[in-house]
């Protein structure tokens, strides 16, 4: 999806988004959604802090929140885990929202993605798939994952992905204290992917001691990653030496006035409890727990007209400075607000 697009084809959409100040609850169409099929996963990642399983989004809900969301302007969503093809229904969940013309991306860890499972991604419409990869180095990659064979598995995956090129690839790899100096030999293998695979760097969050970084380090990196073409964000650690030493100490996300994601974004977790965004989820209440509240009535509540004024007056939650999601949606809306009357 072209979200600059999507925002400036809708005059009044930017003109709402440009009068947040007086009028932080305007009625907007939810251009994506992020949806947790289940907590579930095959891998023990050192930097993961996943949930305690329970339960999963059965297939009947899927699809009734993919009609709803669809009513509301819907035009991407995101589905992952946990580990998105444990899911048993994972591919008809695919299928039934891409049917909704809405397109359909995911992230999954490559483990389980063999050759019926690239081909079935491809039958159930999947526009975009992001692959987990953290190293070119085996060793490096399975231990940063917690499964032998790991790595192995992954790059086949990406490799199949690829070659038949009927599914957008993305690369995403963590940038820990582990790979970090192995940046180089990663963007090697992305690039002989081919050039229409695209690569994220996503800086660790600081849950875990020693994963992240020094700031030596990180400007190091940063120095390269600005002439790396592969790069969907040539600057995944910052722009100058104070924000990688932000980086270094765990504060990689959110710099902004304005996050604008709690006007065109929504996330729901297995269970159906929802929140403004992933980042939101374990910091804040739910906005609503779908199906017992609809859609409609999330986006009317009074947990998301609260957390849409916090955010239009400036303020922020603490993971704020953590989330690395949104940084390019933000760009886009502020050039195309720029010049346009915010009082």
């Amino acid at each position: 999806m072209d979200f600059a697009a999507a925002i400036s084809s809708d005059p009044a959409s930017l003109e709402a988004l440009a009068r947040l100040g007086a009028e932080p609850s305007p009625d907007l169409p939810v251009l994506t959604v992020k949806v947790k099929l289940l907590w579930h996963c095959n891998l023990s990642c050192v930097f993961c802090r996943l949930p305690e399983p329970c339960g999963v989004m059965s297939r009947d809900t899927s699809l009734a929140l993919g009609r709803e969301l669809a009513a509301q302007g819907l035009r991407k969503v995101h589905f992952s885990g946990g580990e998105v093809l444990l899911h048993p229904d994972c591919f008809a969940i695919f299928a039934d929202w891409a049917g909704l013309g809405i397109q359909v991306n995911l992230t999954s860890n490559g483990f389980l993605m063999g050759k019926e499972e690239v081909r079935s991604l491809e039958v159930s419409g999947v526009h975009s798939v992001s692959l987990s990869i953290d190293s070119a180095d085996r060793k490096v990659h399975d231990k940063l994952r917690g499964k032998k064979g790991s790595q192995k598995a992954v790059v086949r995956a990406a490799q199949r992905i690829a070659e038949r090129g009927r599914t957008r690839l993305r690369i995403n790899t963590v940038v820990t204290s582990r790979n970090i100096q192995g940046l180089a030999e990663m963007r090697e293998f992305v690039r002989g992917l081919g050039a229409s695979v695209s690569w994220k760097l996503i800086p660790v969050d600081p849950f875990t001691s020693g994963l992240l970084p020094s700031a030596a380090e990180v400007e190091k990196a940063a120095a390269h990653t600005l002439q790396w073409e592969e790069l969907e964000d040539r600057t995944p650690f910052g722009s100058n030496p104070g924000h990688y030493r932000e980086t270094a100490a765990g504060r990689h996300g959110f710099r902004r006035n304005t996050c604008y994601a709690p006007w065109f974004n929504l996330f729901f977790a297995p269970e159906g409890a929802c929140y403004p965004c992933c980042m939101a989820r374990g910091t804040t209440k739910p906005l609503g727990r779908y199906p017992e509240l609809s859609v409609r009535q999330v986006l009317q509540g009074g947990p998301m007209r609260e957390f849409r004024s916090l955010m239009a007056s400036g303020g922020r939650l603490d993971a704020c400075t953590r989330c690395d999601d949104f940084l390019a949606e933000g760009r886009a809306i502020e050039r195309l607000l720029d010049g346009m009357d915010r009082t």
